[in-house]
């Protein structure tokens, strides 16, 4: 009898081997990222799904945005008793469309994994968890269950206890300094944090950061709030404060019950999702209250946020809105390839000028942007130079908990690669991003060693890419490939299926060209059998670059204005 018990996220392992123990089944991965950690568990020879539809998760993204932005919207009617321009900073749209995103991803999934995958009993793993962002959570198993039983298949289901978040609390109003003139809340910056506080710093203004509770990025020199817990913030509203946000319970879980029960039907799960969401929008109701109780009518001048919202962003931009407050956005990671969640705000949204596209709101209108310097120096590229060492750069196959590609095409595709370097007499180094790639599995697509493929993971993307001579980013780009055009060095990105907009947006295709395997090899060739051809192209590119970042202007220029 083939029974198999399903693994989708680290905090299932445990649970499952003891079932792979205790039922003789075998562990059944749908995310092949989930190997190696599988085997860490020591789960011998788990089965892994690997022929996935290229499309799943871009097609799920499109569905997700589109339901959030309904979600939203609906809720922001209910909650603009409270702040009527709600409607517009669409309140908990990043982790309602992370929500809707897993929802419509595995909805995809599962039936294109039973249509692959014949097993006689699957034991399915359900978290005692609603989903939010950065958590495991019941939303992709319960998916699973309810096609088993649409199907008539044998399975059973097993509850457990799951690592969830922390108590909400809220930055601390109290501890800013007096008389500011811009805030600042930009949890997951921390890749520039330092140049960040350094422009803060530079501007001249008086500045005060508000703390996030998850995804803190420390501005040295900047004064935080710290946090709070609700409880406090319940007692300096007041009762009658809190009773207008608890009016708002049941009207909201209506709108969002509604919404949701379509995906989880079972009573006790939608409550459970019900529950969560609630209680973070009642976190942002009480912080846009005491925002509006703290300023008094004299709120900061300005507001700088990241567009990675960490619980309180909706509430933030929303009260920066009716205030007549300057919202300006930074990216997480240079660029905006994801929509700013707002829905009739039009922030300006600063990014890095190599950045491939407009940025976009839940409603897919163009924002205000502006391109942002980055620090780093220019380096031309040498004027001589042959083809000898090529790069292959490896970016992540998942996207929350969803293999974004085919990994049997995806490991073929980097074999093609290979046997085509060694035909050429040329050198592939390969870097694999060790915690979003199935290393063991690559290397045994591969037949190399894991120690091998592991090797090229030490140090940056920058220094991996100074030893070749041309680097190739594949499938999904990467933002570190600015850096690398910057310092003179070459760079192509290679492409496995069509991307997304999401994905391509990440480098201008102007400066780094995208092609296929095969007119990449074909262009590559004539590089390594040119040598004047490889300098020309090095050159266009690095003049490329310099013009599209010709206009770029450091943040303490944006934030004078």
């Amino acid at each position: 009898m083939s029974e198999v018990v399903t693994v989708l996220h680290r905090f299932d392992l445990p649970m499952a081997a003891a079932l792979v123990a205790d039922k003789g089944c075998r562990a059944f991965l749908p995310d092949p990222v989930i190997y190696d950690r599988a085997l860490g568990q020591g789960i011998a020879a788990p089965l892994v799904h690997v022929r996935s539809s290229a499309d799943i998760a871009g097609a799920a993204f499109t569905d997700a945005q589109r339901d959030a932005r309904a979600l939203c919207r609906d809720l922001g009617e209910v909650l603009a008793a409270i702040a009527p321009a709600a409607v517009d900073g669409a309140w908990s749209g990043h982790r309602i469309f992370h929500l809707l995103w897993t929802l419509h991803g595995y909805r995809r999934i599962w039936p294109e994994v039973l249509a692959q995958h014949t097993h006689d009993h699957w034991h399915v793993l359900l978290p005692q968890q609603a989903h939010t962002y950065g958590v495991h959570s019941f939303v992709p198993g319960l998916l699973l269950v309810n096609e088993l039983r649409d199907r008539g298949l044998h399975h059973t289901a097993y509850g457990f206890d799951c690592p969830g978040l922390d108590a909400y609390q809220l930055p601390d109003l109290r501890q800013l300094p007096a008389a500011l003139d811009l805030i600042a809340h930009v949890p997951t910056c921390g890749h520039d944090a330092r140049y960040i506080a350094d422009e803060l710093r530079a501007s001249g203004l008086r500045v005060g950061a508000l703390s996030p509770q998850m995804y803190d990025v420390p501005l040295d020199g900047v004064p935080a709030s710290g946090l709070v817990g609700l409880p406090e913030v319940r007692a300096l509203l007041g009762a009658q404060a809190c009773a207008r946000v608890q009016a708002l319970r049941v009207p909201i879980e209506d709108v969002l019950r509604r919404h949701l029960v379509r995906w989880i039907a079972q009573p006790r799960f939608l409550d459970l999702q019900l529950q969560a969401l609630w209680e973070a929008l009642e976190a942002q109701t009480l912080f846009y209250l005491w925002l509006e109780q703290h300023f008094a009518g004299r709120p900061p001048r300005q507001l700088l946020i990241s567009n990675h919202d960490a619980t309180v962003h909706g509430a933030l931009m929303t009260y920066a809105r009716e205030q007549g407050m300057a919202t300006l956005v930074l990216p997480h990671s240079r660029v905006h390839n994801l929509a700013i969640k707002s829905d009739g705000l039009a922030p300006l949204c600063l990014h890095h000028a190599m950045q491939d596209g407009p940025c976009l709101d839940l409603a897919d209108r163009v924002l205000p942007s502006g391109p942002l310097r980055y620090p780093g120096d220019w380096q031309a590229p040498a004027e001589t130079g042959e083809l000898r060492t090529v790069g292959l750069v490896l970016n992540g196959i998942s996207a929350n908990g969803m293999c974004m590609v085919d990994f049997t095409a995806y490991a073929g595709a980097v074999q093609g690669w290979r046997d085509w370097a060694a035909q050429r007499g040329l050198t592939l180094k390969l870097r694999v991003r060790a915690v979003e790639t199935p290393v063991t599995l690559v290397a045994q697509c591969l037949q190399t060693d894991v120690d091998g493929l592991m090797q090229n993971t030490q140090g940056s993307l920058l220094e991996f890419a100074r030893g070749c001579d041309l680097t190739l980013g594949f499938d999904v780009p990467t933002s570190g490939l600015q850096d690398l055009v910057r310092e003179g060095l070459a760079v192509m990105q290679v492409e496995l299926r069509p991307l997304a907009w999401h994905e391509w947006s990440i480098v201008d295709e102007r400066v780094v060209p995208r092609y296929g395997m095969v007119e990449a090899q074909q262009r590559l060739a004539l590089m390594q059998a040119n040598a004047s051809v490889f300098a020309r192209y090095r050159r266009a590119q690095f003049d490329a670059a310099r013009a599209r970042t010709a206009d770029a202007r450091p943040l303490r220029d944006w934030l004078r204005r």
